[in-house]
């Protein structure tokens, strides 16, 4: 109670004072905060002990980052090739020198894991955990034998790059790579690469 009061408070806050306020209060509530994290205003965090971040990062505003791990039966795990030793589910984890774009939001219940230089432009999504469309006959509310989840980790690895508007519906994107504006991206993405479309494929090298 006390500390939505508190969040509640400094969410809004402009200025040097809103940020120094925020990275003070946020440094001790998060899993990490790592040096120079700017946490923009209207920032709203879910479960913080189960969020990472790493050195000079910058959350934009109005960003959502939602993590912990949920207790749930029928749950289906999609993109079994997505290597169970780069994430770990509940937990939203990014390294040095991001910048987590205007109204963006990543749920990591699932695993999301995100590499060092990390971009993304406004309004982009990284969801990793939701209700699954093809087993619930009696909709997402209700009792519990009734409902059924797939939980699709996210693994993101260095210098990658979302455009705007882009979602990340489970996956692994390798080194390297720019996912076109508006694509969605629900599978592998081989390094070096500039991928487009749903679900989004490589159209040619990032890098030559």
């Amino acid at each position: 109670m006390i500390r939505s009061f508190i969040e509640d408070l400094i969410r809004p806050l402009s200025g040097s004072l809103g940020k120094k306020l925020r990275y003070w209060y946020y440094k001790s509530v998060l899993g990490t905060c790592g040096k120079n994290v700017f946490i923009d205003t209207g920032v709203f965090f879910q479960n913080p002990k189960s969020i990472h971040l790493g050195d000079n990062c910058w959350v934009d505003k109005n960003c959502i980052l939602i993590a912990g791990q949920l207790q749930k039966e029928n749950v289906r795990k999609k993109n079994e090739q997505t290597p169970e030793d780069l994430y770990t589910t509940g937990k939203l984890v990014m390294g040095h020198n991001g910048h987590i774009g205007i109204g963006t939001v990543i749920q990591a219940h699932g695993g999301v894991t995100i590499g060092n230089y990390f971009t993304t432009s406004a309004n982009c999504r990284i969801f990793s955990f939701s209700n699954d469309p093809y087993n619930c006959r009696k909709g997402t509310v209700g009792s519990r034998t009734d409902i059924f989840y797939v939980q699709s980790p996210v693994v993101i690895e260095n210098n990658v790059w979302l455009g705007l508007n882009v979602s990340v519906i489970g996956g692994h994107i390798q080194s390297d790579v720019f996912i076109q504006p508006h694509s969605i991206v629900t599978s592998f993405i081989e390094e070096n690469s500039i991928a487009t479309g749903s679900p989004a494929k490589k159209i040619r090298p990032r890098f030559t």
